[in-house]
């Protein structure tokens, strides 16, 4: 009995291990598995910004940035955890490491110093101003005394290519009214609260339809969007490596979630994304930007000085020339400035000269006050045969010592004594500018001939090589391949067309445009120069007509690649700015000694308070940015120079929203 008893007991024993040994065959398994395959926690800074990124009704954060890291989460196996708040909000985050990554920052030198980014760019953006209907704002001078919403923690109003830097290098004032986003400067602009704002390109070109505000065409501050990271966090190691590959992988996969939701949240950019290397649109906005800020420098500072110097000379003679001579008003003026007598006495010094010397220096000769030495007379301040009232202006080197002056005098007569009168600026800091912007400007044009010259060869064999696939060498396409092939042949010969004409801009800009005259037939070249257009016009079925006969036309006496130029870009304009299924019509006539050329097209016609600027360089017309918002505005005036150089003349008729007519005129022996 007690032997059953044990045998029982051990039986039970038994059946009690193999049930703990079963359980832990099925339960331990799970657990290690569970624990080998558990998500990483990554935690990611996002805040409103529609339509790249912003957090809905329901509290789910959507658009490009979200799609885009749910779909790394998901390659990666990470568990995303969103932290929404402001813009300022997440990069304070990030910096104190409350946070992982944060999306949709832009790169520069000083978020290097704070943040980590990743390698690979998401998106290139820049800013664009946008003002009330009832303001009209053409250039960057408009915004003097202008009250500006900004968001005063972004790049584009900090940066060193911002807002506030541009305003303060072209001395303009302005006011600027800090928002947390970018919708409240939209908000802002139609609530009439400020008179223009600053977004970013791709905001302003989602969002402007919702809002009663325009669109200026003032872009600047080209900026690549990424992921930036907690400085020197040890999650850096791997994540940086993982979201630089999976960007990658993203942006070599036409159907990838990158490329959808671009097509989901920006219509139309894709493509220009996939086609148009990004490091060279960065190099023609900033290429176009230096040339732009160079030109209208230039311009004001000759504006400014002939304005400075012409109140200057009027002020300063009526004042002497009057019994109430305000010798504080003579004072105020920033040059220096003496009267002296035919003998070369001085009679008289404003404050600016006074305040230079120890001593009363009136009554000397000038010589023996400005010489270098006292044998050597002073060269620029006695002059023979004084003209009183005849305003004349010179530039001397050795009046002052290692200065630079710009010299105005006149005659006049000063206590019934016959007088000179002399206004002296310093420019040596100008001089020495402006010699600078010499070799910057043949730096830029070494930078573009050169990029002109490594970009051609590629560019041709990319055009050949797509020329080949449409025409069926290596194989019959489907109608979607053909159509993509075609987009891409636009875009290369867009390229092109952009490099080449800004070579031939900075030649006219310094008088270098040369042409090598033969006889042409122009109905020959202009059949030429549209059958280059043939994809484009296929893509937007569009037909164009070239209508002559004959009889009106003869061999004309041109440079043909300069007037094939004017062709390309009078077509490709009636092109671009044409509705789908359009016509393109290039007429001829011939009479008086001209051949005419007319190219009309059915477009977006031109505005009437616009017409009169459409041939100065870097103008558009205010809705060709809707249809063609990569313009450079720079076509029409290399159009312009080259028939006029021909000896010929260019014009247009046009009627907004109906179309548009271009014209030169080109004589005939």
């Amino acid at each position: 009995m007690k032997f059953l008893r044990i045998k029982k007991v051990f039986s039970v024993f038994v059946k009690i291990v193999c049930v703990v040994i079963i359980f832990s065959s099925l339960v331990c398994p799970i657990e290690s598995n569970a624990q080998t395959h558990q998500s990483e926690v990554v935690r990611v800074g996002v805040y409103d910004n529609a339509p790249k990124i912003y957090r809905d009704d329901d509290g789910v954060i959507k658009g490009f940035w979200a799609d885009v890291v749910n779909d790394i989460a998901e390659e990666e196996n990470w568990k995303v955890e969103y932290v929404f708040g402001t813009w300022s909000e997440g990069l304070d985050r990030l910096e104190k490491g409350e946070i992982d990554i944060m999306v949709d920052v832009a790169v520069s030198e000083d978020r290097k110093e704070v943040y980590d980014f990743s390698n690979e760019t998401v998106l290139v953006n820049w800013a664009e101003i946008y003002t009330r209907p009832d303001i009209e704002v053409n250039s960057i001078f408009d915004l003097e005394g202008k009250n500006i919403a900004v968001m005063q923690s972004g790049i584009h109003f900090i940066g060193p290519l911002g807002i506030k830097n541009l305003l303060d290098g072209f001395n303009i004032n302005a006011n600027f009214i800090d928002t947390e986003v970018y919708a409240d400067v939209f908000e802002k602009l139609n609530n009439r609260e400020v008179d223009a704002g600053v977004v970013n390109r791709i905001f302003g070109i989602s969002n402007a339809d919702k809002y009663n505000v325009i669109r200026t065409g003032i872009v600047f501050n080209p900026v690549e969007l990424r992921f930036a990271f907690a400085k020197n966090s040890n999650k850096n190691s791997v994540l940086i490596p993982a979201i630089d590959a999976q960007i990658k992988r993203m942006k070599d996969d036409r159907e990838s979630a990158y490329y959808k939701s671009m097509d989901s949240y920006f219509p139309g950019t894709s493509m220009e994304i996939e086609i148009f290397p990004i490091w060279m649109k960065q190099v023609l906005i900033v290429g176009g930007l230096l040339l732009f800020c160079a030109l209208i420098y230039g311009l004001m500072m000759k504006h400014y000085q002939k304005i400075l110097e012409r109140k200057v000379r009027e002020k300063t003679k009526d004042l002497l020339e009057s019994n109430n001579f305000n010798q504080a008003m003579i004072d105020s003026i920033p040059f220096g400035m003496h009267i002296i007598n035919s003998k070369g006495e001085i009679l008289f010094l404003n404050k600016k000269l006074r305040d230079s010397f120890e001593r009363d220096v009136t009554g000397e000769k000038c010589w023996e006050v400005y010489g270098k030495n006292k044998k050597q007379p002073c060269n620029c301040l006695l002059r023979n045969g004084i003209n009183i009232g005849r305003v004349e202006e010179g530039e001397v080197s050795s009046c002052m010592i290692d200065k630079i002056l710009r010299i105005t005098y006149t005659g006049m007569k000063y206590k019934d004594e016959y007088a000179m009168m002399e206004v002296f600026q310093d420019v040596t800091a100008q001089r020495e500018s402006e010699e600078k912007n010499i070799r910057l400007d043949k730096l830029k044009s070494r930078f573009i001939n050169t990029l002109s010259h490594i970009t051609r060869t590629p560019l041709t064999g990319i055009a050949w090589t797509l020329e080949s696939l449409l025409s069926g060498d290596l194989g019959k396409l489907k109608e979607e391949q053909a159509a993509l092939i075609r987009q891409a042949l636009v875009n290369e010969k867009k390229i092109v067309a952009v490099i080449s004409n800004m070579n031939v801009a900075l030649d006219i800009e310094r008088g270098m445009m040369k042409l090598e005259l033969l006889e042409t037939m122009l109905d020959d070249l202009t059949r030429s120069v549209i059958q280059q257009f043939n994809p484009m016009c296929e893509l937007k079925e569009i037909k164009c007509r070239v209508n002559v006969s004959r009889s009106d036309i003869k061999e004309v006496r041109i440079d043909p690649e300069k007037i094939r130029r004017v062709l390309d870009i009078l077509i490709f304009n009636a092109i671009t700015y044409s509705s789908k299924e359009g016509v393109v019509d290039v007429d001829f006539l011939r009479k008086n000694g001209v051949i005419r050329v007319a190219i009309r097209d059915v477009g977006v016609g031109i505005p009437n308070k616009e017409q009169g600027d459409i041939f100065g360089l870097f103008f558009r017309a205010s809705n060709a940015y809707e249809s063609y918002p990569d313009g450079a505005g720079i076509g029409l005036y290399i159009a312009k120079a080259i028939v006029e150089k021909h000896g010929g003349k260019i014009g247009f008729e046009s009627t907004e929203g109906k179309g548009s007519t271009f014209w030169f005129e080109l004589p005939v022996e």
